[in-house]
């Protein structure tokens, strides 16, 4: 039963990651056309302008920015790092656990009248094989957790998503081309529809 369970897991991964790739692959393809029509217009219109702002926001990103994100990098990997090791000594903990505690159940089964012999077969050979049983298990909470909050999930992993582009936008000095793009345009538009001044009016 065990065994079945970690092989139908592994089915279940690699399919997912067969059609995962295979949705990568068509939109790559389809993006082709788009991509190098963006990059003629790019090349054409403004890369000069970019190369401009970028050059000036260089020095100002490399003293303010740069050594932030080498910070936070490190924070991220520290924590991270010890993450790993936590959860790592938590499964060790729970294979001891269950090593424990899986013999002590089998001989209650095997006390118990009426239970198939089936049953009491695939609690031994889980016996036999903690670790693996464990990481069975994990998986399969892992994935009926995954299902049960599924909206929530995707939820909190959009939410981190506009997070981080709004971070990295705040940073870029596309900001600043754009940002400018707007004033003048808003500008331009203002003087556009300003009223004409009284004295104008009455000299006419």
């Amino acid at each position: 039963m065990k065994s079945d369970a970690a092989e139908a897991l592994r089915a279940a991964q690699k399919a997912t990651s067969t059609k995962f790739d295979e949705a990568r692959r068509n939109v790559a393809t389809a993006a082709v056309p788009y991509t190098e029509k963006t990059q003629k217009i790019y090349d054409q219109h403004m890369k000069t302008r970019v190369n401009t702002v970028v050059e000036r926001a260089r020095p100002q990103y490399d003293a303010h920015v740069v050594p932030v994100v080498a910070l936070a990098a490190g924070a991220v990997k520290e924590t991270r790092d010890t993450i790993n090791d936590m959860l790592a000594a938590a499964f060790s903990e729970l294979v001891v656990q269950f090593g424990k505690a899986c013999p002590r159940t089998l001989s209650t089964l095997k006390g118990m009248k009426g239970v198939p012999s089936s049953i009491a077969d695939s609690v031994k050979q889980s016996c036999d094989e903690p670790e693996e049983s464990v990481s069975t298990f994990l998986k399969a909470l892992a994935i009926l957790l995954i299902v049960i909050f599924r909206r929530t999930l995707w939820e909190c992993a959009w939410g981190t998503i506009r997070l981080v582009v709004g971070i990295v936008w705040f940073f870029s000095p596309f900001r600043l081309l754009f940002g400018r793009s707007k004033k003048a345009d808003a500008q331009v538009a203002h003087n556009g529809n300003s009223v004409p001044d009284e004295r104008h009016l009455k000299s006419e």
